[in-house]
């Protein structure tokens, strides 16, 4: 997936460039996938096309770990998921900023209930 497809998406769900970037979402993804959801770090880099670090993976290893991001991508798709479940259940703070505690990034009610 290149790079202005994934900064459309970002613009299209409402964030500015300021609120959030390709990077930045490719940066919560590896950080929350191995942190959050207990993945090994390979598995996630082979998800996000970061390629093989150093000469001799690059040049041996073939693995490509299907079944495993297969895996991946469903339980991420449940944790966003309840991550919006929850960001929709906290009433917004009158002073503009978010009051959900435990969020992985900050998400705005307005957006989660327009692109849902």
């Amino acid at each position: 997936m290149s790079n202005m497809t994934v900064l459309k998406a970002i613009r299209t769900m409402g964030y500015s460039p300021k609120e959030m970037t390709g990077h930045g979402v490719r940066a919560m993804a590896m950080t929350n996938c191995v942190q959050e959801l207990g993945f090994n770090i390979e598995v996630v880099d082979e998800q996000l096309a970061h390629g093989k670090k150093g000469p001799l993976r690059g040049a041996y290893d073939r693995t490509t770990y299907m079944s495993d991001r297969y895996r991946l991508m469903h339980e991420w798709a449940d944790y966003l998921d309840k991550l919006k479940a929850k960001a929709t259940s906290v009433p917004v703070r009158t002073d503009g900023t978010d009051s959900a505690e435990g969020i992985a990034a900050p998400v705005r009610r307005s957006r989660l209930s327009a692109n849902a």
